[in-house]
């Protein structure tokens, strides 16, 4: 906790991130787009895209920077078209199908993913707070599963 105080600029930045991402969630669930969620994918990119290579262009030093071999550029290649892309465009399909509640409770699984690769592609170390933690996530997975069926059970 002493170090959270010591650079609280990057939680707030996560806040503020989670906030914003959220608000969008809204957005898109409440707005006829009046296309399909491929182009609105799309525009986002290039719309989002165009300030990171302006950015790229005139901030970065590229007297420093060297060229990425064949494994960066194809993990580059990957995150774009499956991590972006691709699940971009699964998560905006699961959100107009689905209440946003569930839809954005799905997104928990992402930790679980995350700490179960880096052990079997990093040979991370797992403790007792990722542990923990991992328990939680479960638990706010399963959470509105069991309140649902309560529910439904009760009428």
């Amino acid at each position: 906790l002493n170090k959270l105080g010591e650079a609280p600029i990057g939680p707030l930045l996560m806040l503020g991130g989670a906030l914003v991402w959220a608000g969008g969630t809204v957005v898109q669930k409440k707005v006829n787009w009046g296309v399909p969620i491929s182009v609105l994918i799309g525009w986002q990119y290039l719309i989002g895209g165009f300030p990171i290579f302006i950015a790229a262009a005139t901030i970065v030093d590229y007297d420093y920077v060297s060229f990425p071999g064949f494994w960066p550029c194809l993990s580059i290649i990957y995150n774009i078209f499956i991590g972006f892309v691709f699940c971009y465009y699964a998560y905006y399909e699961v959100v107009r199908i689905f209440p946003i509640g569930i839809a954005t409770v799905g997104t928990l699984a992402t930790p679980i993913v995350g700490v179960f690769s880096g052990v079997l592609l990093l040979n991370e170390r797992v403790g007792w707070e990722e542990c923990s933690a991992l328990v939680l996530v479960v638990f706010g997975l399963g959470s509105p599963i069991l309140m649902h069926s309560r529910r439904v059970k009760v009428r």
